[in-house]
């Protein structure tokens, strides 16, 4: 088991369909504090994720953050035709 509390990690994937990244922040903190930020569409996967993190982790404040992105809204990013949060400026 690592020993520190301080870290941070980043994952990007690129998956059929869709682009996937995840980003692990910790920090020290007296108690275990998970907080997790995930899409809509993997909101069910909360509780399961919480679980695997406390099964690991004994204290720290951690955050995990998961992004999700499919295809088509990359194309239209790299056309310039459409940004995520709105139209092009």
């Amino acid at each position: 088991m690592i020993l520190s509390m301080t870290g941070f990690a980043a994952v990007a994937a690129e998956l059929p369909g869709l682009s996937l990244s995840v980003e692990l922040r910790s920090v020290n903190h007296r108690y275990l504090d998970v907080t997790v930020k995930l899409p809509d569409e993997l909101r069910h996967l909360e509780p399961t994720l919480r679980e695997r993190l406390s099964e690991e982790l004994k204290r720290g404040k951690v955050e995990c953050r998961v992004g999700m992105q499919p295809d088509h809204a990359r194309r239209r990013d790299a056309r310039g035709e459409c940004r995520a949060g709105g139209p092009a400026r």
